[in-house]
């Protein structure tokens, strides 16, 4: 009874998620329309592949041919209930966040106290950070609900039933099929249990401890392979394997220079989790950052001589590979999946230091919960107010004109380049691809030959590098908003 007090309060504290910032609109995007796009065929029984956008080999930072279908598949029931509905899918997606919240404080829960685990749990899910993102109908928080999932299924795997491996296993093979990062799963569950082998043989832990081991990691690892092959090879079967796409991306970079630039970014992202506006008080926020990195390179430290090696692995392992992907716009969501042990770190950290003089670490704790939720303040009720107020994106008057005028008439074997091409595929079903990327323009026209697209769409939101590349090649202007224009590229003009 009392756990789940615990519970309904966390629930009831993390409410302003499920009421604050759920928005009718999105913006440019544009991996939200991919997602939809799949999960709208998925709720029609078509292949979730299946799409107008093509890809091209001269822009693969921009997105693969299509993603994975987890995401998707959790997608697909609200699509076919609500449409595109995007007040209903902002709304589902923030249950969503409050679902990882409570799975990150039950993780929480199982370490620490209960007052500690619900001040961290508050302290990261009522940041404006988590207001803001979970708008966005995109992977990253489901894919981290379930990359948690799977490392508690994972950590609490012993003397546990067939089922219980079988569960395990679905869970990790759909977390895999979720995002690829979700691979890393694998690798470290057989690198912790070969530890387990070299302690063995070093006749630190006895033989019935290991051939248990064996089991129960057998169990999981054969369960999860078998529902990968299962799930990605026979029920959501595509033609296309995007592992070679995203390996193209780590191909031909200096590693160490790439590294060094994703700490730095990943180091300040961390410290913009705490930077808000506080008016004449902005020297609070310098503080709670400077805390939070202290307490978590204390913790991490502290956690390498500790008995929480599995935690520790899984922060390790996964963020050796963010750090050697070399895109940079991304921003604190690849962290995401990571951020339960993050926060497990930062704790510890906190923990370790000598606060003797304190007549009660509760009360201190608490006082540095208000310190920060009143950070949060004046951001938090700014988003309340404003979340009626359309992104600049597909929905605004002027770039929906846009969008009806291209789907009504525009033919439906002309190709559309455009910096979003999957928002307008999803928005006009007309065929599309992606600029090519840079900011050469010579060489972004070159480059454009290989698509030959019939028409180039330029969105004021998004800069003018669209327009730039049509007035180069000079492609005719043939219809234009205060948001939009729309050039026919001059190898077609003849024939139009």
């Amino acid at each position: 009874m009392k756990k789940l007090f615990e519970y309904l309060l966390v629930i009831l504290l993390l409410s302003p998620l499920l009421c604050i910032n759920i928005r009718s609109t999105q913006d440019w995007g544009d991996d939200y329309a991919a997602y939809l796009r799949e999960a709208k065929n998925i709720s029609e029984g078509k292949p979730f592949y299946q799409s107008r956008f093509e890809y091209h080999n001269y822009n693969i930072a921009y997105a693969p041919p299509y993603y994975s279908y987890g995401f998707p598949l959790l997608l697909s029931p609200v699509v076919k209930t609500c449409g595109l509905d995007f007040s209903a899918l902002n709304f589902y997606m923030s249950l969503w966040a409050v679902a990882w919240a409570l799975l990150i404080f039950y993780f929480l829960r199982h370490n620490f106290s209960f007052f500690i685990s619900l001040s961290f749990t508050l302290i990261f899910f009522l940041n404006p950070f988590f207001f803001d993102f979970k708008t966005g109908v995109i992977s990253d928080i489901p894919f981290s609900f379930f990359f948690l999932l799977s490392f508690l299924l994972y950590q609490q795997r012993k003397d546990k039933p067939l089922y219980y491996y079988l569960f395990a296993g679905l869970i990790i093979a759909f977390t895999i099929g979720m995002r690829g990062m979700g691979i890393i799963l694998l690798p470290v569950i057989a690198f912790e249990w070969m530890l387990k082998c070299i302690q063995f043989i070093s006749k630190i832990i006895p033989i019935d401890e290991i051939k248990k081991e064996t089991r129960e990691t057998a169990a999981v690892l054969v369960s999860a392979i078998v529902f990968i092959l299962l799930l990605g090879h026979f029920i959501f079967r595509s033609p296309v394997d995007l592992t070679h796409h995203f390996l193209q991306l780590f191909i031909s970079h200096q590693y160490w220079d790439v590294v060094l630039k994703n700490l730095d970014i990943y180091t300040i992202q961390f410290s913009y989790l705490f930077h808000h506006d506080v008016g004449k008080y902005s020297f609070s926020i310098q503080y709670t950052a400077a805390f939070m990195l202290v307490f978590l390179v204390i913790g991490i430290l502290n956690t390498i001589f500790s008995k929480h090696r599995s935690e520790l692995f899984f922060l390790v392992s996964y963020c050796a590979v963010i750090m050697l992907y070399p895109l940079y716009t991304q921003g604190f969501r690849f962290l995401l999946p990571v951020l339960p042990f993050l926060i497990f770190c930062i704790i510890r950290g906190a923990g370790s230091i000598n606060t003797s003089i304190v007549y009660n670490r509760s009360f201190l704790l608490f006082i540095f919960l208000l310190f920060i939720l009143m950070q949060y303040k004046k951001e938090v009720y700014a988003l309340r107010e404003s979340q009626q107020v359309p992104e600049r994106g597909p929905f605004t008057e002027d770039n929906r004109k846009a969008l009806d005028y291209i789907k009504t008439n525009i033919n439906d074997t002309a190709l559309i380049a455009s910096l979003k091409p999957r928002a307008v595929e999803l928005f006009t079903s007309k065929r599309t691809c992606v600029l090519p990327s840079g900011i050469d323009i010579p060489l972004i026209a070159d480059h454009l030959k290989e698509a030959k697209p019939v028409y180039i769409l330029c969105i004021n939101d998004l800069g003018p590098l669209a327009e730039n590349v049509a007035r180069y090649r000079k492609d005719s202007l043939v219809w234009q908003n205060n948001a939009c224009k729309l050039y026919l590229c001059n190898n077609h003009q003849n024939k139009n």
